[in-house]
C-alpha cells in the first residue's frame, strides 16, 4: 500500500480521496468539465503545476477510467484529454465544493473575464431539478466571452464559442451575468439595458429558470462572488 494512501479499502470515501484528494486532480477535472483540452491547454490553465506532475495525475485518471483520450482529426490532429461517463459523475461533487468554497472568496470584480471559468460558473449554478423536461441549447455572450450550453434532461454540458443554431442567444454585461449566477435575474426585463435575448424568448425564460444557485451565503469578513 502506498504511503500516500489512506489504507482504508473497505471505505468509499477514502478510497475516492486516495484518488482525487492529491493536488491539482480536482482541478483538472474543473477544467474538463467545460469541454477536452490538449495537453499543453491544461498545462497552461493549470500554472504552477509542472509537466511531471501533470502527466502523473492525467495517467493516474486514465488509469481510473475518469478520463481519456482521443486524437482529433486533421487539421488539428492534437490528442485531447476529456472526461468520461464515469468522470462526468464527478461533476456535482466538484461544482458542490466550489459553490461551498465561495463563501470565503473574495469578490473578482475587475478580473478580466476568462471564458472557461465562465462555462465553469454555468454549472455551479445550473439546477437540475429545475431542467428535468428542458432540451434546449443557448449561447451567452458575456462582453468579449462567448460559450454555450446544451441541457437535456436534466443534464448539462458547455462548451466555448458560438454554437449553431441555438434555441436561444442571451447577452449580458458583466452585471447582470454575475446577477444571473446568483440567482437574481427573474425575468428578461428584470436588468433594464444589461440582458438581450436573439431567438426564441420562451427557451431564454426556461435559461433564467435553470441556470442561476440561490444566493451565497457569506461567512463574517468575507465577500461571496460568483
Amino acid at each position: 500500500m502506498s504511503k500516500r494512501s489512506y489504507d482504508q479499502p473497505g471505505c468509499g470515501l477514502a478510497t475516492a480521496l486516495d484518488l482525487l484528494g492529491q493536488r491539482w486532480t480536482l482541478l483538472i477535472v474543473r477544467e474538463l468539465m467545460v469541454g477536452p483540452l490538449r495537453y499543453t491547454d491544461l498545462l497552461s490553465r493549470l500554472s504552477g503545476i509542472g509537466t511531471n506532475l501533470l502527466a502523473s495525475r492525467l495517467r493516474q485518471l486514465e488509469q481510473a477510467a475518469v478520463l481519456g483520450r482521443h486524437e482529433l482529426p486533421p487539421p488539428a490532429a492534437s490528442v485531447v484529454y476529456e472526461l468520461t461517463e464515469r468522470g462526468r459523475q464527478l461533476e456535482s461533487i466538484v461544482t458542490g465544493l466550489a459553490t461551498w468554497g465561495r463563501q470565503y472568496v473574495d469578490d473578482a470584480a475587475g478580473v478580466e473575464l476568462d471564458v472557461r471559468s465562465e462555462a465553469f460558473a454555468l454549472h455551479c449554478a445550473f439546477r437540475p431539478e429545475r431542467a428535468r423536461y428542458v432540451d434546449d441549447v443557448y449561447q451567452f455572450e458575456v462582453e468579449s466571452a462567448v460559450m454555450h450550453a446544451r441541457v437535456h434532461e436534466g443534464r448539462l454540458e458547455t462548451g466555448v464559442g458560438p454554437v449553431p443554431y441555438p434555441k436561444a442567444t442571451i447577452r449580458l454585461d458583466r452585471h447582470t451575468w454575475t446577477a444571473l449566477l446568483r440567482g437574481e435575474v427573474e425575468d428578461l426585463a428584470a436588468r433594464g439595458g444589461g440582458l438581450d435575448v436573439e431567438g426564441d424568448r420562451a427557451a431564454a425564460r426556461r435559461a433564467l429558470r435553470v441556470f442561476g444557485r440561490p444566493g451565497a451565503v457569506k461567512s463574517p469578513g468575507t465577500t461571496a462572488s460568483r
